[in-house]
């Protein structure tokens, strides 16, 4: 019920246990909600095709959770650090030729985010297109508490971005991840390693650096728009 406020049902939608509420009451939330002309039915096979794409679901799921399981180990060897990270950290700065300057911090923990631990930085030190000074004001501000410090820090950056922040979480590893080649650059990689797409630890941190900057960026349009109004 929850899933389909959000999203519109198909005509059949297919579960592997016993749903609680009447058929009837979920066919006509799901019609009534969404205006839809057509019924949707929920069912629950178990013999035959239905069953069958059930079964292909529970493997997709296994297979997934597997993958999830194996990512902190699977982060330590691609960052070459001691030790499995589970919290990651990633800021980005966005403006328009230095104005409207903002920075964000998303957290990921185990491969998700954490929105709670979402951070948005409107810039007090900075007036002007420096990306080093900005990131060195939103690092050294989100971590006034250092017992928030993650176990990996990333910094949608080169090695110039890197360089910029590596002397304020010490107590922390630190990482940045060139854009153009998809490049990651640290103290044990201080020549850079270029990430794999298709391996699934790569993916994750491309999606981190991602997520931070559209953060950083829609949190930018949202002020350029209130400026403007």
């Amino acid at each position: 019920m929850s899933f389909y406020r959000t999203y519109a049902p198909p005509s059949m939608v297919i579960v592997n246990f016993d749903v609680a509420i009447s058929p009837e009451v979920i066919k006509n939330f799901m019609q009534q909600w969404h205006h839809k002309t057509y019924e949707t039915t929920v069912v629950h096979p178990t013999t035959g095709h239905g069953a069958a794409l059930i079964r292909l679901g529970l493997v997709h799921v296994q297979q997934e959770q597997l993958k999830q399981s194996s990512l902190p180990r699977a982060l330590k060897a691609l960052f070459k650090i001691s030790t499995e990270p589970h919290v990651i950290d990633c800021f980005d700065v966005s403006h328009k030729q230095g104005r409207n300057i903002v920075g964000s911090c998303v957290r990921f923990v185990d491969g998700q985010p954490d929105k709670k631990n979402f951070r948005h930085f409107i810039m007090k030190t900075v007036d002007h297109n420096d990306d080093y000074a900005c990131l060195r004001e939103i690092v050294t501000r989100r971590y006034k508490n250092r017992s928030e410090l993650p176990d990996v820090v990333l910094i949608d950056g080169g090695k110039g971005q890197l360089s910029a922040v590596a002397d304020l979480v010490c107590d922390t590893e630190i990482v940045s991840l060139a854009k153009r080649e998809e490049t990651i650059f640290s103290c044990h990689m201080p020549q850079g390693k270029k990430l794999n797409p298709k391996n699934f630890a790569d993916q994750v941190v491309i999606a981190l650096r991602d997520y931070a900057h559209h953060f950083a960026i829609s949190f930018h349009r949202s002020r350029e728009r209130s400026a403007k109004n």
